[in-house]
């Protein structure tokens, strides 16, 4: 057998495209999910493969895009709420650094929240679950339901929205 035929049979094996998986990944991770509104102070978004927060011009562009695993952080004198497509808001207190993924097939919103507080608004989306995980705890709500605070320590304070 030609040595050359037998090399490149090895090279053809040893090569692979992307499988389904990572191409699925890939497209969810650039969909865009929702938008920031009234943000106020310094509010910064890193998008899932950015190694540094980016700055949010606000005098420029009050409305940004959030896409799926972005990570957004409020400054010690900042707010910002982000309004999912699906109909949740989430408002980030001052101090705030959170992770957004949304799964639209499962229909489930998950919020990684990693430091300070949010409010929770799952009224206009009833037929998601959305979960909100502290470091040390997981908040999951169906249906209306108004969270008005939940903290990185844990703290949780509720409000039935009927």
């Amino acid at each position: 057998m030609n040595p050359s035929r037998v090399f490149l049979a090895l090279l053809l094996v040893g090569c692979s495209a992307p499988s389904v998986p990572d191409l699925i990944t890939e497209s969810r991770a650039a969909e865009q999910v929702g938008q920031t509104r009234n943000a106020t102070g310094e509010v910064a978004f890193k998008r899932e493969n950015d190694r540094d927060f980016i700055p949010c011009d606000l005098a420029a562009n009050d409305v940004w895009p959030v896409f799926n695993l972005d990570w957004w952080r409020t400054g010690p004198d900042s707010t910002c709420e982000i309004f999912l497509d699906n109909g949740s808001i989430f408002v980030m207190k001052p101090a705030s650094v959170l992770l957004v993924r949304v799964d639209r097939k499962k229909k489930t919103v998950q919020i990684e929240l990693q430091q300070g507080s949010v409010k929770l608004i799952t009224i206009n989306s009833p037929d998601y679950n959305t979960n909100l995980l502290p470091p040390s705890a997981m908040v999951t709500a169906t249906g209306a339901l108004v969270i008005n605070k939940v903290e990185s320590e844990g703290h949780l304070y509720v409000e039935n929205e009927s």
